[in-house]
């Protein structure tokens, strides 16, 4: 049976992200009603889009709902698992690392480190359905149009970053933007651009600058070969044996759970779920 996910986000609006509260039910034609406790601001908040399901609640310092009607069919890529667990990169040496242990590979010589595990985070813009932070200036906001029902996902890298003549170390994120949809039935991702938290000002800067755009430039058609091999790699570890055909595909805020309930921050975690195509086993009826 399909799956009622209701997510409760402090912020004033679901694409706002943020801390939430998450909680996961069977959903079934007899489900009248769901109890919820603690988790938005209304007394009762009906779902028009579900017949005969309302979301029964209290008091909380929770601001705005989330539900989602999941279907059976369901892969998650859960991404900071992917990106900080999984190793599709393989190395001169013949080795497989994650991309965490590539980006720390990276910024070694420069020398600098990652500061924390890779992150993946939800991103607005009003060319784009489910998503949280607005795109900024000179990231192009008009989706591949190969992509089948796009939205945006944020890739960032914590760093920390030593400079020259006495300056104090660099600390802030790159973050890369990355389209995700279908494209023939099959999940694809594009890299759309990056930026970097700007390093201020000292005699430092423009020696920063350049090393952060080279950071994020250098590194596009690399990461599109990273999605381009890792997410079916991936998939096949998630629904092993699955055929990968998909009729839709969707940002869910966390690690993508579907069971029980718990917390999570939607700023620094997003998943995608993927519904399966059921395929026919039936056989053909042979010609009279």
């Amino acid at each position: 049976m399909p799956t009622l996910s209701l997510y409760a986000f402090e912020r004033d609006a679901v694409d706002s992200g943020g801390p939430f509260k998450e909680n996961h039910k069977t959903f079934s034609s007899q489900l009248a009603q769901v109890e919820v406790d603690d988790i938005a601001l209304a007394d009762l908040v009906p779902f028009p889009f579900l017949p005969g399901v309302e979301i029964d609640v209290g008091p909380s310092e929770h601001r705005s709902v989330l539900a989602m009607l999941r279907p059976d069919s369901e892969d998650v890529v859960d991404l900071a698992a992917m990106y900080n667990s999984f190793p599709s990169i393989q190395t001169a040496a013949g080795t497989l690392i994650t991309l965490k242990q590539f980006a720390q590979g990276v910024l070694a010589p420069i020398p600098g480190s990652l500061r924390y595990d890779v992150r993946s985070d939800g991103v607005r813009s009003d060319d784009v359905r489910s998503s949280f932070v607005a795109l900024p200036p000179g990231i192009p906001t008009s989706l591949p149009a190969t992509l089948v029902e796009p939205f945006v996902l944020a890739l960032d890298f914590d760093i920390h970053l030593n400079t020259p003549g006495g300056c104090p170390p660099y600390e802030g994120t790159v973050r890369f933007f990355v389209a995700f949809g279908l494209t023939r039935l099959n999940v694809q991702a594009a890299v759309l651009g990056g930026i970097f938290t700007d390093p201020g000002v000292s005699h430092c800067t423009d020696a920063l600058n350049s090393r952060l755009g080279q950071f994020v430039s250098g590194n596009i058609s690399l990461l599109n070969a990273y999605y381009a091999i890792t997410l079916p790699l991936f998939l096949s570890q998630v629904a092993p044996g699955s055929a990968q055909l998909y009729g839709r595909a969707y940002r869910l805020p966390g690690d993508g759970k579907k069971t029980g309930s718990g917390v999570g921050d939607a700023d620094v975690k997003a998943s995608i779920g993927l519904a399966r195509i059921q395929l026919s086993t039936r056989p053909r009826p042979l010609p009279a």
